[in-house]
């Protein structure tokens, strides 16, 4: 992908916006994060599980909510 190979250049203002408003492209991007946030909040467990409620394991939150397109992933992801 064009962009991945751009990673590290200077991208332009209006080329990045392009790209975040080309839903294809930014759904792709969201996936991307909603992956990294997952990982990151599977790896710091003992921290975040704090957040969750009741009972919710990190595990099932990360399936619930991160995997889950459309869904706002604004409780412990908030705090990254």
């Amino acid at each position: 992908m064009e962009l991945i190979d751009r990673v590290g250049e200077k991208i332009s203002v209006d080329e990045l916006l392009a790209v975040f408003q080309d839903e294809g492209m930014c759904n792709y991007i969201v996936v991307y994060l909603r992956l990294l946030t997952s990982a990151q909040l599977q790896k710091k467990e003992e921290f975040f599980e704090n957040f969750l409620e009741g009972g919710q394991t990190m595990k099932d939150f990360c399936s619930q909510v991160s995997f889950v397109a459309r869904t706002s992933c604004n409780k412990p992801a908030a705090d990254l």
